[in-house]
């Protein structure tokens, strides 16, 4: 009895030492689905916002330009080409260490050969130093010391761009102030004082007006636009933000759920073991007594096709 006991406690904690590490294993997986969810709609609500974001940013660098505080942008095109310039490695002073049969020359027009103590002493005095140039970058004319900054440069300065052309270019300018002046026009010429001075006073003061009063819209359309950039560029972040807390938690479901296993399958051998050395102690009792349980328990767990023996442990 005593000696099924203690095979029975050992059996149980493997039994219980599988059963923690397979829920450890399907809550990591469970959270890696989690993490891959998180991941996808971040990406998702990225994509949304990105053509939003895109036109505020034109916006906001039209309207800088407008205000006299950025340069004129260019819109469209593509990233201009960035050429590496490779580095150089220079060698200046001193003796370079030859192999056998080289030989080296020193001032006095003496000759040193190599493997002499001399030609060792002289290139260890004087040996030849290396100066490496690294690589630089060039766009447009440009040199840039790192890539990084070649490539901020090319993206802020695209090539076959359209330049921004301002109010003026814009076809709500042109039918506003067309429209504006045919009125007049067709005004005077009703009065029959067609080109009349005070017709050409009012055409210019319409022109004007028309202008003014198109262009203040304009600036506020151009204001409006880069605050929906701006908009999508804070929905953005807080979609970084949700997908780090969400990313951040499923880590920490993983780190726990593999915590828990390993505790688990720590507990579970504890317990059978404890429970094992009982029972071995009980039958080692018996066994000082004149019985021989005690070699009969090691055989059961441990001798050829047993618990912990042969196969059966595999």
């Amino acid at each position: 009895m005593g000696i099924g006991g203690a095979v029975a406690s050992v059996a149980g904690g493997l039994l219980s030492s599988r059963g923690a590490s397979r829920a450890a294993a399907a809550q990591t997986a469970a959270a890696n689905r989690q993490l891959d969810l998180q991941e996808r709609i971040y990406e998702e609500n990225v994509d949304r916002f990105q053509p939003y974001e895109a036109s505020g940013q034109n916006a906001l660098s039209a309207l800088m330009y407008e205000l006299g505080l950025g340069a004129q942008p260019t819109f469209g095109g593509s990233a201009q080409q960035i050429t590496e310039i490779p580095g150089a490695t220079t060698q200046t002073g001193g003796y370079s260490y030859g192999g056998p049969g080289s030989s080296i020359q020193i001032p006095g027009g003496r000759t040193l050969y190599f493997g002499s103590q001399a030609y060792e002493d002289e290139v260890s005095r004087n040996p030849m130093t290396s100066t490496t140039t690294p690589a630089r970058y060039s766009v447009g004319g440009q040199i840039f010391d790192t890539r990084e900054q070649a490539q901020a440069y090319a993206d802020a300065n695209p090539a076959g761009g359209t330049a921004y052309g301002g109010y003026e270019a814009t076809q709500g300018h042109q039918l506003r102030t067309r429209e504006g002046l045919n009125a007049i026009d067709a005004s005077a010429a009703a009065r029959g004082g067609l080109y009349s001075g005070a017709t050409l006073q009012a055409l210019e003061r319409g022109g004007q007006e028309y202008a003014q009063l198109g262009y203040d819209n304009f600036l506020n359309r151009l204001t409006g636009l880069a605050s929906s950039g701006q908009n999508a560029a804070g929905q953005g972040a807080a979609a970084g933000a949700n997908y780090a807390q969400g990313a951040s938690n499923a880590l920490d479901n993983i780190g726990n759920a593999q915590a828990a296993g390993a505790i688990g399958q720590a507990n579970a051998w504890n317990n059978a073991i404890g429970n094992g050395i009982g029972m071995w102690q009980y039958q080692n009792s018996l066994a000082n007594t004149g019985g021989n349980s005690g070699g009969a328990f090691g055989n059961a767990l441990f001798g050829s096709g047993n618990l912990f023996g042969g196969n059966s442990w595999g």
